[in-house]
């Protein structure tokens, strides 16, 4: 847990203006975007307030401040600086570099899995959710279509015609 106020701060922004009770500023860092929830100080560590939301492109970023109890927005003049602890930023590249691609597998596995669904198989099982144990209609032996569910050859439950349900 970080001390408040920090032992070391770093300047990230000028004040632009007030909006609906928040503070707006413009970012002044190269290649670094200040994180959401990061308390923001005066250059002589007074807390000013919270970073609410990080707003515009990556050109041209700034962010609002909730301010904290106590401070008003009037009370804060163009221009003037801001400050974070410098542990409470993150670079610019996370949010522009696409992430890479993972690989397949390992711990997890893709979604979908096999075709067979619920038991599957040959023979015999739940057979998926057609047919199968529920899953669609709540009857037991779903709806009891034409041989199993699918991805199974003709096993399970519905074996047989509309009518017998299992």
């Amino acid at each position: 847990m970080e001390p408040d106020p920090p032992e070391q701060i770093q300047h990230v922004g000028l004040f632009l203006n007030s909006s609906e009770g928040e503070l707006v500023y413009q970012v002044v860092t190269q290649g670094q975007i200040p994180r959401f929830n990061a308390f923001v100080y005066t250059e002589n560590k007074a807390k000013i307030g919270k970073i609410e939301e990080i707003l515009g492109n990556t050109e041209d970023v700034m962010f609002s401040v909730k301010p904290a109890p106590g401070v008003q927005p009037a009370s804060i003049n163009e221009g003037d600086k801001c400050f974070i602890s410098p542990t409470q930023f993150s670079p610019l590249r996370m949010f522009t570099d696409p992430p890479k691609p993972r690989g397949r597998g390992g711990r997890g596995g893709g979604r979908g899995g096999d075709r067979g669904g619920r038991g599957g198989g040959f023979r015999g099982g739940a057979g998926g959710f057609r047919g199968g144990a529920g899953g669609r209609g709540g009857v037991p032996g779903g709806r009891g279509n034409f041989g199993g569910g699918r991805g199974s050859f003709g096993g399970g439950r519905g074996r047989g015609g509309f009518g017998r349900g299992g």
